[in-house]
């Protein structure tokens, strides 16, 4: 059975407190007042920096005698304040990081306007008007703290976030670590990381035409543990990164901007695997036959309270996975039949093939409008956001099944038949969003020391499955669908509301609250649930009788276990593979609400400190209801933990139901449930003989409840779906009476500390540093029974029945089930502790620079286990590593600028 049950999504980086982000560009703020105290309007407020392309950008103060710059890049500034009959009064060096207001106030006297009053200090560092909660990290930041060089290895030195894999120095680079924010042989090492870049900008026509390119190699080979090439040499992810960039900006006009760039990318890994899984036959190759993305931009300042702002931009991420070569076979002939994946689940691993080939083609297009008013006091901004693509999709696997062993330490690997992972392939389809509309409008109001922000959104989410058409394959005849619209249609509204209040008006103490509502983000997955041809698998008991190590049997054979029917079909759904499994029930849009409440103050010159708490939850939540299915169709039965040996009630579905065509309903759930909350302890110190300092740590909980079961009181786990929407091993995970409520249990709080920073030494050179200390991801103890097959351990302790079968056949229609030993947050891996240094000199010749470093990453030499090669208590593999930290690893490096 396969449910599609709404996943939670954590705490993203730099969480928007403020409504819609539309007024997150960094900007200048503040009073101008005579030397009485009386406010100035009218007043000619500049700014003046070297980041932006027309050099000066200009306001008046209204009349109240405020001001504010908007639309600035993060960068050093100079403001200057001039009015007729007073000095000019200037403030130089100006730090104004990115997503930052400063309030930058001024005080003119009665003089000649030749004379100039120039104030120093240090560039404020409380945000009084924003309640934007962020961690920035500069340019220096960036360059001189050790790093792996990518968004997600910056980004796991942000207090709050952690990434599913720790990054150890770039080893993780290659692919896509998410971010997430409120026994071996032969171990997991880096055989090389490789990174070149160049990049070249400038003027084309002074002040009015400008570029910037850039081309990046990036290559990082990882040797993976118990994997070995047929010449004996250990096995190598082998991957890199190709890319370049264009970027051209034209001044039109004083007030009219054009911007635009290209970049492309080429990316290939040769050799994705896991622990123990044969380098030659299983791993896939990954290539990137288009991959890019493109950008136009304009912007006009109409006035000095008018912005006017346009763009649009495209987005193409084809890529493949692919079989090695040699190892894809002719469809329907013997070899396609005898080279399917051959996985190892009592031992671990995986060899003759990976589990499918696939490629995935996503377009995305965007165009975005918006309108600006902006004075002192009061700001306005409307705008438009609209955004569709398609995403095509193909499936194809040797044998149209994976052939699943588990076998023991006496047997041997791949030598005790277990089940089949049947799958409906061959497939081609796909899914359209028609439109993603987002129309927003909101006002920001500052009233002395308050600032009041608030605004509204009106979203629609329309998408449709795409008509196409997929051959017959093994199990499955050919199908065919038509255009499916509607799927869905949602028109929702999202209102957000922020306060910030300078608590004793000096602009270093900010108290920050912020409601808002956010709406989940969809595109096409949710038409992908209701595609009649989407990937779909089921696991399947499977008897080697003729001894010829190939899973014999076609779709409803009979005469289980003989020759050529060595798989039983009882209990498949009659409509498996040709129909879709699961019916929109119309729900409406999973949204959530957040609370937060911040104090930031500056406690010494250039430190900042700020406590923060965050809660939030998901509203409507769905369940998935099997229609055919009811309660009567289950009777009780006794399970014992491999682990504990306690028992514990499951419940056996007859084969009469579970050969009833699947007609999942997706429907609202008013009893599900969804919390989180984090706490967040920062400080930030930009010290005054140069350098930085940064960090902090959080403490974070979430908590589900998922117990509906009108259809089945095993309690299916909202996990347990794959990228391409099917049950992941055709296992779904049941989570049983008593998990399914994780309120009901001790969940822990994730707590993570981080520190970095960078300081000048003798000599010129600079010592940097990163620390931190994380919580690893879940690690989930399971059972996966296989019915007919699977038996208890032999050392399965008291009174858990050692050596029995587990699910017999005459009582279970149920072909498998995946059995949750604990709730799903209550287990983590190892605690991950990390640090890294850098050492660097910057040398000057000229107008040329050049900056030598030396990293050392994992200093400490930590080997902590990150993931395991089987959770399955029932496995010979149970608790074994299947990849720990990388090593201490050492890096030189050069950066060349001119």
């Amino acid at each position: 059975m396969v449910r599609t049950l709404t996943a939670a999504w954590m705490v993203v980086v730099g969480l928007a407190l403020l409504p819609a982000m539309v007024f997150a560009q960094s900007s200048f703020t503040g009073v101008v007042k005579d030397s009485s105290g009386a406010v100035l309007p009218g007043v000619t407020v500049e700014a003046a920096s070297d980041v932006l392309i027309e050099k000066v950008r200009t306001v008046v103060t209204d009349s109240e005698g405020q001001y504010r710059i908007v639309d600035l890049r993060p960068g050093t500034y100079s403001l200057s304040f001039t009015l007729p009959g007073f000095n000019t009064f200037r403030r130089d060096e100006l730090q104004l990081p990115s997503e930052f207001t400063m309030t930058v106030e001024a005080e003119m006297r009665v003089g000649a306007v030749e004379e100039t009053v120039t104030v120093t200090g240090e560039s404020p560092v409380v945000d009084v008007t924003t309640a934007v909660h962020t961690q920035v990290l500069d340019r220096e930041a960036i360059d001189a703290i050790p790093t792996g060089r990518s968004i997600q290895g910056m980004a796991q030195l942000v207090v709050g976030v952690t990434l599913n894999l720790p990054d150890t120095g770039g080893a993780r680079a290659m692919q896509q670590t998410y971010m997430a924010t409120h026994g071996i042989s032969a171990g997991n090492a880096i055989d090389r990381i490789i990174d070149y870049t160049f990049a070249l900008g400038g003027p084309i026509k002074k002040d009015k035409v400008w570029f910037f390119t850039s081309a990046r190699y990036f290559s990082v080979n990882n040797f993976i543990a118990n994997t070995l090439f047929d010449d004996g040499s250990q096995g190598v992810d082998d991957q890199y990164i190709k890319s370049a960039l264009a970027r051209l900006t034209w001044q039109m006009s004083p007030k009219n901007k054009l911007s635009g760039y290209f970049d492309e990318i080429d990316k290939y890994r040769g050799h994705d695997m896991q622990s123990l899984e044969d380098p030659e036959e299983a791993a896939l190759q990954w290539f990137s036959p288009a991959y890019h993305t493109a950008s136009v931009k304009w912007t006009s300042t109409v006035s000095n309270s008018l912005l006017v702002e346009a763009g649009y931009s495209r987005n193409l991420e084809y890529y493949t996975n692919s079989y090695q070569d040699g190892v894809g076979k002719p469809r329907f002939t013997q070899e396609w039949l005898a080279s399917p994946s051959r996985q190892e689940i009592g031992l671990g691993g995986r060899r003759t093939a990976a589990t499918a080939e696939n490629t995935q083609s996503p377009e995305r297009h965007n165009v975005q409008a918006s309108l600006s008013y902006v004075t002192g006091a009061h700001n306005f901004k409307f705008g438009v956001q609209q955004t569709w693509g398609d995403f095509w999709h193909t499936v194809d696997a040797n044998g149209d099944l994976t052939q699943r062993y588990r076998s023991t330490a006496a047997t041997g690997p791949f030598a005790v038949p277990d089940s089949v992972t049947i799958r409906n392939t061959p497939l081609f389809y796909g899914e359209r969003l028609n439109r993603d509309l987002g129309i927003y409008a909101q006002d920001s109001w500052r009233l002395n020391r308050l600032t009041v922000n608030g605004g509204i959104r009106w979203e629609n989410v329309k998408a449709q499955v795409h008509a196409s058409e997929s051959p017959a394959g093994r199990f499955v005849p050919a199908r065919s669908t038509p255009v499916i619209e509607n799927v869905p249609n949602w028109k929702d509204w999202a209102p957000r509301f922020s306060a910030v209040y300078d608590l004793f008006g000096n602009g270093k103490t900010a108290l920050k609250y912020s409601i808002n509502r956010y709406n989940q983000i969809r595109t096409t997955g949710i038409a992908a649930n209701y595609n009649p041809l989407l990937s779909q698998t089921a696991t399947l008991p499977w008897r080697d009788i003729s001894g010829d190590d190939i899973a014999q049997g076609e779709r409803n054979c009979t005469g289980y276990p003989r020759v050529g029917c060595e798989i039983d079909f009882l209990g498949l759904s009659s409509n498996f593979g040709i129909a879709a499994l699961n019916e929109f029930g119309d729900y409406p849009r999973t949204w959530n609400l957040e609370q937060a409440i911040e104090v930031q103050h500056e406690l010494l010159t250039g430190l900042s400190v700020s406590g923060a708490f965050f809660s939030g939850g998901l509203h409507n939540l769905t369940s998935t209801i099997n229609q055919s299915w009811s309660l009567a169709d289950y009777a009780p039965f006794t399970f014992y933990s491999p682990i504990t040996g306690q028992p514990f009630e499951v419940f056996a579905r007859s084969v009469e139901a579970s050969q009833r065509p699947t007609r999942n309903l997706d429907t609202f759930d008013p009893d599900r449930k969804h919390k989180y909350q984090a706490f967040s302890f920062e400080g930030k110190w930009r010290m005054p003989w140069g350098g930085q300092v940064f960090g902090g740590t959080s403490i974070e909980r979430e908590r589900f409840r998922s117990c509906t079961a009108p259809d089945d009181p095993n309690y299916v786990n909202y996990t347990g779906l794959d990228v391409f929407g099917a049950s992941v091993g055709g296992i779904l995970n049941y989570n049983t009476q008593r998990f399914c409520d994780e309120f009901a249990h001790d969940i822990p709080f994730r707590k993570s500390y981080k520190l970095a920073g960078t300081m000048p030494i003798k000599w010129g050179i600079d010592f940097s540093v990163a620390f931190q200390s994380n919580d690893s991801p879940d690690s989930l103890r399971q059972m996966q029974v296989t019915r007919g097959v699977s038996r208890y351990p032999a050392t399965c302790p008291a009174p858990c029945p050692a050596g029995q079968i587990i699910m017999p056949t005459g009582v279970f229609g149920q072909s498998a089930l995946s059995i949750n030993l604990e709730a799903q947050r209550a287990t983590f891996v190892e605690r991950i502790t990390q640090l890294d240094f850098k050492v660097s000199r910057t040398f000057r010749f000229g107008r040329m620079s050049v900056l030598p470093v030396f990293e050392v990453f994992n200093v400490n030499n930590s080997d902590a286990i990150i993931s395991y090669v089987s959770t399955d208590a029932l496995n010979t593999a149970f608790l074994r590593p299947n990849s720990i930290m990388q090593g201490r690893m050492y890096g030189l490096g050069a950066t060349v600028r001119w």
